[in-house]
């Protein structure tokens, strides 16, 4: 009797129901952890498959038992990996959150008190110190820019994208406008063609843009005005922007 072979405490709780299942016709399988004499505990994957014969009648049930105790090893291990990378980018992101906010409050006080400069003493200070203070102006704005860069980065994870209709020619006017201050910086430009209206998410569409653009201003050659170009080109079933530079 199998009883005799298994154990009856594990043919109790474990191999009789299943071996009745298979016996019925149905094939089954399941997993469960074995000692060995020799090797220990070791995870198995047990099938039992019914066996019949020409008529179709039930003959009996072939036992199939497999040793996985190394793919359980490396699903654990795996598993294990799992949680610390979730841990870290939980404990990533509280971070660059805390640091978000630390950062934000001294960049709101340098444009702040800017703005204040701008507007009740511009046209009292000398040239140089119009231009060192428009140079403070737009550091501080960069600044702030890439503090909330930095935020919508660690959002990303758990940011559930939509999907609505986005006006790339206007994702592309905002682009520009963000980036003029770096224009005026690098006496560069920026030249689009016909956009389409896609489908898609505006905010990570602007980002993706914004970054592309933002990238062929910044790495230019020397003495070389950089030109940026995006045009759009479309298949049947796709709209293709493209990001060229000089």
């Amino acid at each position: 009797h199998v009883s005799e072979h298994v154990g009856e405490a594990l043919y109790r709780d474990v191999v009789g129901f299943q071996l009745t299942r298979a016996l019925r016709g149905e094939p089954v399988f399941y997993q469960r952890r074995v000692q060995y004499q020799g090797r220990g505990a070791r995870h198995m994957e047990v099938a039992l498959l019914p066996v019949r014969d020409a008529d179709g009648a039930m003959q009996g049930v072939v036992m199939r038992a497999h040793d996985i105790e190394v793919l359980k090893q490396n699903e654990a291990r795996l598993n294990r990996t799992v949680d610390l990378l979730e841990r870290k980018t939980r404990e990533q992101q509280r971070f660059i959150r805390m640091l978000s906010h630390d950062l934000r409050e001294p960049v709101n006080g340098i444009n702040n008190f800017c703005s204040l400069l701008v507007e009740d003493h511009l046209h009292t200070l000398p040239a140089d110190a119009q231009r060192y203070l428009g140079f403070v102006r737009e550091g501080g704005q960069r600044a702030g820019r890439l503090i909330d860069n930095l935020v919508a980065f660690a959002q990303l994870d758990t940011y559930e994208p939509s999907h609505e209709a986005v006006d790339i020619a206007q994702v592309m006017r905002q682009v520009k406008e963000a980036l003029e201050p770096m224009l005026r910086e690098t006496r560069g430009r920026i030249e689009t063609g016909p956009l389409p209206v896609v489908t898609g998410d505006a905010r990570l569409l602007h980002q993706a843009l914004h970054n592309l653009v933002a990238n062929g201003l910044a790495f230019a050659r020397r003495d070389v005005p950089p030109v940026v170009k995006v045009v759009a080109s479309q298949d049947a079933t796709v709209d293709q922007i493209h990001i060229c530079d000089n």
